[in-house]
């Protein structure tokens, strides 16, 4: 062990289950870890994602609609190659 808390990355990529994500990282967070959250903010989930953001030693990673454009576009393009 190196004394540091340990990292743990969530990664929640269509926010279906925020609120599960929220209970989940504030129990990490209680155990002494430190948790990197990759998510995306809707228009529905703002407030979950700012009350995971005021928790200790939680970094989020969001990612925007143009980043699921690209994703569509980068599967559309796989399936057609």
């Amino acid at each position: 062990m190196t004394g540091r808390p340990p990292r743990i990355a969530v990664v929640d990529g269509a926010s279906f289950v925020l609120p599960y994500d929220l209970q989940l990282v504030s129990a990490l967070v209680r155990a002494g870890a430190a948790v990197e959250f990759f998510g995306s903010r809707t228009r529905y989930n703002g407030d979950l994602l700012d009350a995971m953001a005021r928790l200790p030693g939680v970094t989020l990673h969001l990612a925007d609609a143009y980043d699921l454009g690209g994703e569509f576009f980068r599967w559309e393009f796989a399936t057609a190659v």
